[in-house]
């Protein structure tokens, strides 16, 4: 009967391909490929295996359980991996164009700022939801407004004059 060594190799997070597992062990021992994976390891593809509490991630690498593989870094469960940067960007959150993480509640503005959800970016000012940013200077349009060229708004009703002055709408 051969005998068989009791060895086990325990690298915590770090990938181990079977071949190199076996190799220790093809020395005589006559020992299978499943006696070369350590109890609670999970087996992965390419012939490698994850030790326990670590799950198999892309390519070859072993990723802490309960984290999400980010490809050179790890987010907790729940979080995305940044596009711009390497960031973790929370449930609710959105990853800015410069690589700045607005919360719950806000949005990315024009210039990579967080703004809240409920106005309008106008570049470098806001206006209330419902406005539109002003085409002759920094103003907001109330709705229902127009804005005339020389900087007048006309309410409801009414349009801008060919002068300074609002021109009731003809019905």
């Amino acid at each position: 009967m051969a005998s068989s060594i009791g060895f086990r190799i325990h690298l915590t997070g770090f990938l181990v391909p079977f071949a190199a597992a076996l190799a220790v062990f093809a020395l005589g021992s006559g020992v299978s490929a499943q006696n070369a994976i350590p109890p609670g390891a999970v087996q992965c593809s390419q012939g490698s295996y994850c030790n326990e509490g670590y799950h198999c991630g892309p390519g070859r690498s072993c990723v802490p359980n309960g984290m999400v593989d980010c490809g050179g870094y790890e987010c907790p469960a729940g979080s995305t991996c940044g596009v711009v940067a390497r960031n973790c960007v929370p449930p609710g959150s959105t990853e800015c164009g410069n690589g700045k993480l607005c919360g719950r509640g806000t949005h990315c503005g024009q210039l990579d700022t967080c703004i809240p959800d409920n106005s309008v970016d106008c570049g470098t000012y806001l206006c209330p939801d419902g406005a539109t940013c002003g085409a002759f200077g920094p103003r907001c349009v109330p709705p229902g407004n127009t804005e005339c060229r020389d900087g007048g708004l006309c309410g409801p009703g009414s349009h801008c004059g060919p002068r300074t002055n609002c021109v009731p709408n003809s019905r």
